[in-house]
């Protein structure tokens, strides 16, 4: 990996990174110690925005907001709008309503020459250049 490349964060490393206490929460922020680019997406940052309204009785649309808000400020951030369509999306790999999604990623990262930054070692296995947090 090299620090120039920019990497699309998916959702749970995204997730993983913003909450403390998520269990993969150590693995997540010794990758993104290394000071890479990275990338959130509309999808990636609504699964965040979500999983924080679910997270706690003091979670609120509010705090979520301010969340996004301070990881996309982060200096190495780049949002990436979602700019393709499903329609070029290829199918290898997609068994089911969950790689659809994936699938996705790795199409949008692959159009802004990035890759995309994931701990499913599934995703990683199927789709070439999708970068597997060690």
């Amino acid at each position: 990996m090299t620090k120039s490349k920019v990497y699309l964060l998916d959702a749970n490393v995204l997730i993983a990174l913003a909450t403390p206490e998520h269990s993969l929460n150590a693995r997540a922020a010794a990758w993104f110690l290394k000071g890479y680019r990275f990338a959130t997406c509309p999808i990636t940052q609504g699964a965040l925005f979500r999983f924080h309204l679910r997270a706690g009785v003091e979670a609120t649309a509010e705090s979520a907001k301010l969340l996004l808000e301070s990881i996309s400020s982060l200096p190495r951030h780049e949002f990436w709008p979602d700019d393709v369509s499903y329609l070029g999306m290829p199918t290898t790999g997609i068994v089911g309503p969950r790689q659809v999604t994936d699938v996705y990623l790795v199409l949008l990262a692959r159009k802004h020459g990035g890759s995309v930054a994931t701990m499913d070692k599934g995703l990683a296995a199927v789709h070439a250049g999708t970068t597997l947090l060690a």
